[in-house]
């Protein structure tokens, strides 16, 4: 099983040994390989669409590795129980979806070791809802795929109050920025110019005063961090 490069970033970040719960499963792929690679012993795969879930099946059906899977239709972590599997993968659904999860089960989401979030877009409100769930950041990893940013974000319950994240680590992930991420200036810039599209229309077209007040913020925001980086 060959993946994308998006999802063997995933991949790379689990350790050797672990059962896993593959929330958002979608076809099943990651879970695959990972078996196949013997990097988990068991895996738990869930999704809210049944479709997705019969296509997963059909991946795993007659294979060696049947046995070690176990499939389970609903949203987020409402289809599972705390002590599960050891590490739980979100990868390839929206941000604020995963933030929704997160928040929905908090019992079960400190029951994992660790979590591994991939959220398409709006990696600030996940690791804002991280820290309010203290949750610590302990790797992050920003990549280019197909014309996209992606950031992967690693994450485990905190034994200890957790650091409180300035804005510039919310927006750019701490992560990211202590190790000066190469790839950085270019998602930065191309924040920056999307929000600036964004706040000139509404500009000449005089609406959104509030929704201009938070654009220019995180224009400024951006620049901040820009001025970090140098």
């Amino acid at each position: 099983m060959k993946l994308s490069r998006r999802l063997q970033t995933v991949a790379d970040l689990l350790p050797r040994g672990i059962s896993l719960a593959d929330v958002g499963a979608d076809r099943g792929e990651l879970s695959y390989y990972l078996l196949e690679q013997g990097k988990v012993t068991r895996a738990i795969l869930s999704d809210s669409s049944r479709h997705s879930l019969e296509r997963a099946k059909h991946l795993f059906g007659g294979t060696c590795y049947e046995q070690c899977v176990e499939f389970r239709h609903g949203p987020g972590l409402e289809v599972y129980r705390a002590g599960d599997a050891d590490y739980a993968v979100m990868a390839g659904m929206g941000g604020r979806t995963i933030v929704k999860i997160l928040e929905d089960s908090p019992s079960v989401l400190r029951s994992f070791q660790s979590i591994i979030i991939q959220a398409m877009g709006n990696s600030e409100e996940v690791r804002r809802c991280l820290e309010r769930l203290r949750f610590c950041i302990d790797e992050e990893i920003l990549l280019w795929e197909d014309g996209h940013f992606y950031t992967i974000i690693r994450s485990q319950p905190c034994s200890e109050k957790p650091i409180s994240l300035t804005e510039e680590e919310i927006f750019a992930g701490p992560c990211l920025l202590k190790k000066k991420e190469p790839l950085l200036k270019d998602y930065l810039g191309r924040a920056k110019q999307d929000r600036k599209a964004v706040y000139d229309h509404l500009i000449r077209e005089n609406q959104g005063k509030e929704r201009q007040n938070h654009l220019s913020y995180e224009i400024d925001l951006i620049e901040r961090i820009e001025q970090q980086l140098e």
